[in-house]
């Protein structure tokens, strides 16, 4: 994870802290350490150290799981099953599963009907899309969104 990426998490957990509504925005865990995976994960170094920084998150619509639920939300991955042994799903986008490639470290979107977005990496994915103003490529309705209000009142989306 790069240090803007870490800069803007620790920024916003403050910012979240001290909004009345920061509850209802959104929510950035406190980070854990020890984490260890069965299968090889040189792949998921961004991953692991997401999850290093923030163990599980609520940003408006697109959750991440924390380490200790992953393995009781794995039963969509089954629904390809030619992906099984390679995607980890780590969360979701507007309710919609958000897996992790284990050999390459991409994340795959899953869109309606079967169809899905890869995007390269989970810190592009991040800085654009959760942090950033991409997130209304793939979040429906943002002028109503309270995350993404948020983002604009902490001009998170000027950094990037």
């Amino acid at each position: 994870m790069n240090k803007n990426l870490k800069d803007i998490i620790c920024r916003l957990k403050i910012s979240l802290k001290e909004d009345p509504n920061g509850i209802i925005v959104g929510e950035l865990n406190e980070g854990i350490s020890g984490i260890e995976f069965e299968f090889n994960s040189v792949h998921l170094t961004q991953y692991i150290s997401f999850l290093e920084k923030t163990n599980g998150a609520r940003c408006g619509a697109i959750d991440f799981w924390t380490y200790e639920e992953l393995p009781d939300n794995q039963y969509r991955v089954s629904e390809f099953p030619e992906f099984i042994n390679r995607w980890l799903e780590i969360g979701q986008v507007v309710y919609k599963p958000l897996f992790i490639d284990k050999f390459s470290g991409s994340l795959i979107l899953i869109k309606d009907e079967g169809r899905f977005q890869e995007f390269e990496s989970l810190d592009t994915f991040l800085l654009s899309f959760v942090f950033g103003k991409n997130y209304e490529l793939i979040v429906p309705y943002v002028e109503k969104e309270e995350w993404f209000q948020f983002l604009i009142r902490n001009e998170t989306m000027s950094f990037l």
